[in-house]
């Protein structure tokens, strides 16, 4: 009589099929390696033939027969790749054997370890990950999104993204920037969740990638909050690209900015009364705006767009880092000139350089600086936010 072949449970034609992405990504998950012992399942350790030694076990049973049954669960999960773990032969034969030592829970913890250790392993190493800042408020009563899937497209392949992000909304109970409160209530929230574990989390993971939309006064708070202690590369939106957060390749005519202060006689003619700004145009040309109560002593510094200002103008990192140049000059000049004399600011900026402008605000060199946010449908300027020597970073 022939002898009858035994019937590996694992190969049985009832049991569930998956997909060949499923089985790699499970596979991939743990290394092709059984998640109980550790044994490589692609190659026999004797023979070192390439063979696939790997059992699809399941963790919860497929049949009410089987080894740990619950007829409380769905047949969908039962049959799920979820209650799946990668298993050589001899544990696939030892968990289903020994099933009230190999619970349900035990199976759990087992596969969560060995696939969370696998993922830690292999982790891009501290160089080559960077964090995820989001950082949102409303403009004009209507609440920005970022997609975070278009942030780490937006990283890659230069860098990676960590698997923590950092994510600050700025919620408000005003309905626009109008309103009494709208500012100091954003400022407080900003403090808050930078005091509460935003500046921790930077110590940890000090490299950044800044993705922003807000009011132009809380780009800058937020920039002058992270500072320049840490490794921040700041993005920037553009349209008419699949990925829009993306850089464009840089170009070999960058834009640039000039910087036009004021004259000597200026300067000689100024009085303790003359009001000190600062007004950076590169979106739009905003001169004409300050001019209109600019008084004829006051001294009004510029930041201007090189070449034709737009929306679009900042188009690759060096020029963030040449408009930081530009604003350290600036502001070292206003200091050599009129002292700790407060800073009015006037802007009309890409995102980007909102934040930069804030990060590149040194504590103890620079006076103090009061944001003007301008209000369109009033034509005017008003006060925003004041960053001054109490505001900690």
């Amino acid at each position: 009589m022939a002898k009858k072949k035994h019937k590996n449970p694992a190969l049985s034609n009832e049991r569930p099929t998956w997909g060949l992405i499923e089985k790699l990504v499970l596979w991939s998950k743990c290394a092709g390696r059984c998640e109980l012992c550790n044994q490589l399942l692609y190659e026999n350790k004797y023979t070192k033939d390439i063979v696939n030694l790997g059992n699809l076990a399941h963790i919860i049973a497929h049949s009410n027969n089987g080894p740990r049954p619950d007829d409380t669960l769905p047949q969908e999960y039962k049959s799920s790749i979820a209650n799946i773990i990668l298993l050589c032969n001899d544990c696939h034969t030892t968990v289903d054997t020994l099933e009230k030592k190999y619970t349900v829970a035990v199976l759990r913890s087992i596969k969560k370890s060995h696939e969370d250790k696998i993922r830690f392993q292999t982790a891009p190493t501290l160089d080559g990950k960077r964090r995820i800042f989001l950082f949102t408020a409303s403009i004009a009563g209507q609440a920005p999104i970022i997609d975070i899937n278009e942030a780490r497209d937006a990283m890659f392949p230069e860098q990676y993204a960590a698997d923590e992000n950092i994510i600050l909304g700025v919620q408000s109970p005003f309905q626009s920037e109008l309103q009494n409160g709208f500012w100091d209530n954003a400022k407080r929230q900003i403090d808050l969740e930078f005091n509460r574990s935003i500046y921790q989390d930077l110590r940890h993971c000090p490299k950044i990638g800044v993705f922003a939309i807000a009011p132009m006064p809380l780009l800058i708070y937020l920039g002058w909050k992270i500072g320049d202690k840490y490794d921040c590369q700041v993005f920037q939106r553009h349209r008419h690209q699949d990925n829009p957060w993306k850089w464009p390749s840089a170009s070999e005519n960058e834009k640039h900015f000039d910087i036009i202060a004021p004259t000597n006689e200026q300067l000689a003619s100024a009085t303790s009364q003359s009001v000190v700004r600062l007004a950076i145009s590169v979106s739009f040309d905003i001169r004409p705006r300050i001019q209109k109560y600019h008084a004829s002593s006051d001294l009004l510094w510029e930041i201007r767009a090189w070449e034709e200002m737009s929306t679009e103008y900042v188009s690759s990192p060096t020029q963030l880092a040449e408009f930081r140049k530009a604003v350290h000059t600036v502001l070292n000049d206003i200091s050599q000139q009129c002292g700790r004399r407060p800073i009015h600011l006037y802007l009309s900026v890409p995102v980007s350089l909102a934040v930069t402008l804030g990060m590149s605000i040194l504590p103890k060199a620079t006076s103090e600086i009061i944001i003007h946010d301008y209000v369109k449908t009033e034509d005017k300027d008003v006060e925003a936010i004041t960053i001054n020597f109490n505001d900690g970073i």
